[in-house]
């Protein structure tokens, strides 16, 4: 288990992911002053339905892409020309049925913003896959962490001119589209300099896709829920208010999830090489580190949302405050649940795990429209809170020794958190105390405690530290003596 390669890789995906994503959210931020609470609201619905669309022309491929490609002697250029015909298939077929579905469902009106942000980015989300699944089965993170950083900056800068010039909600429908369609090109690009264009159909990748589809498509439907049936059941103004909210918990789960996308391809390497005991150490490791970050992030989200909306959105957003105070516990839910899942699907359990998440799913479905249609965005808020640690608790009880996975992983960090949260609270309520103050203090008091207290945590940090120093003094050596 080489944790300084996984520290590595989180590097590369951090400036890809994190980095690009705090851009693409400052654009969004702009985006959303510029346009106003409805016309926002009609582009989120867009993205929702992009994201969504992206989603079926993948349908886990990626997963079984890993999972065959991580084994001893397998051909990967053969599995990615498996992977690549069969995207290409699914791609087709999606944009098709996606521009029959809003050509059905949507109001005419909506048909020029929704269709032009939906087409290209469909193209692009094929293109774009092609390159970030060769590059992770391989490892190959930094070519993975050009490829994000590339689409996003692509992405943000479309954007941004379109605020520059004063564009129309079409404008940025039609540059949100285009700028996934050109990053996807230059994905493409990257791998073809790697292994040569083939396309080839077999069924090598299709053992277990249905559920790592399934999981798949729960992972990319539950954020997208809110904006879509939010639409149905109430107004376009509370899909914007809602839709703002979400932005910024899914920004910063951008920050834990490198861990997720750093741990994924080790976590089956080892379970390829039945060495179980090792691999339910790795997830132990994993979901103590990515919760650790989920707390910090959810605290001061959760204790100060009136002062974050009012800085990063303006007084006009003021509803939104509340629905960010609620929103940002799914950071710490998301945080905690994404390993267990990740550790689920490496030791088999797949489609223990593709038959809950369906009932989850449903159940949401449920949860969103009761709440949504009588509280609006409160009750929406509320829903995907409540459907996410449903999720988490299901996750855990799946496996046997989940139990024991979360206490190693949460017993000294929950106390802690509880703990931070209370007292966030109370400083909240001091009236001469300023917000960046408070989050100071609970950032301090929360790294002494858990360095305190959970001694495993602090012990790998410290290694990994040394292994780093120890590097570079021995290249700094080397390069003196030369």
């Amino acid at each position: 288990m080489n944790l300084l390669t996984i520290v590595k890789n989180s590097i590369y995906l951090f400036f890809s992911h994190v980095l690009v994503r705090f851009v693409s959210g400052i654009a969004t931020i702009l985006v959303a002053r510029s346009l106003g609470i409805d016309e926002y609201g009609l582009l989120s619905l867009a993205i929702s339905i992009t994201i969504i669309s992206g989603f079926f022309t993948e349908l886990g491929l990626t997963h079984t892409l890993i999972r065959e490609g991580t084994k001893a002697g397998s051909d990967i250029e053969e599995l990615l020309a498996i992977y690549l015909g069969k995207r290409l298939f699914y791609g087709g077929l999606t944009l098709l049925v996606t521009c029959v579905l809003i050509l059905t469902l949507y109001s005419p009106s909506h048909y020029q913003v929704l269709l032009w942000c939906v087409i290209p980015s469909i193209l692009g989300s094929v293109l774009t896959g092609y390159g970030v699944a060769y590059f992770q089965v391989t490892q190959l993170m930094k070519f993975t962490a050009l490829i994000r950083a590339s689409t996003g900056l692509l992405t943000a800068l479309s954007l941004l001119l379109c605020f520059y010039l004063k564009s129309d909600v079409f404008s940025y429908s039609l540059a949100y589209g285009f700028s996934i369609l050109f990053g996807g090109v230059i994905s493409t690009g990257l791998v073809l300099r790697k292994v040569r264009f083939k396309l080839k159909w077999s069924n090598k990748l299709s053992n277990g896709l249905i559920s790592f589809s399934i999981s798949g498509f729960v992972v990319m439907f539950f954020p997208q829920l809110g904006p879509i049936i939010l639409e149905k059941t109430s107004s376009l103004t509370q899909v914007g208010n809602y839709s703002a909210a979400y932005r910024i918990p899914s920004i910063l789960y951008q920050i834990p999830n490198v861990l997720a996308l750093a741990f994924y391809p080790m976590l089956f390497k080892l379970s390829n090489a039945n060495n179980n005991f090792e691999q339910v150490k790795l997830n132990i490791m994993q979901t103590k580190f990515m919760s650790c970050i989920g707390m910090m992030l959810c605290l001061p989200f959760a204790i100060y949302s009136e002062w974050w909306v009012n800085i990063v959105l303006g007084r006009q957003w003021v509803e939104a405050a509340f629905l960010l105070s609620v929103l940002s516990f799914i950071v710490l839910l998301q945080s905690i649940s994404s390993p267990i899942s990740d550790g689920l699907a490496a030791a088999g359990y797949h489609k223990k795990r593709s038959i809950f998440q369906v009932a989850n799913c449903c159940l949401a479905v449920i949860l969103f429209l009761l709440l949504s249609s009588r509280y609006g965005a409160v009750g929406a808020a509320f829903a995907a809170v409540i459907v996410e640690l449903i999720n988490l608790i299901g996750l855990v009880a799946l496996r046997k020794i989940g139990i024991v996975i979360i206490y190693k992983s949460l017993g000294s960090l929950a106390p802690i958190f509880i703990t931070m949260l209370l007292l966030g609270y109370y400083l909240k309520g001091i009236s001469w105390l300023n917000p960046v103050l408070g989050v100071v203090i609970l950032f301090s008091l929360f790294l002494i405690l858990t360095f305190s207290l959970d001694k495993e945590l602090k012990g790998k940090l410290v290694n990994v530290l040394k292994k780093q120093v120890e590097k570079k003094t021995k290249s700094v050596k080397i390069g003196d003596s030369i």
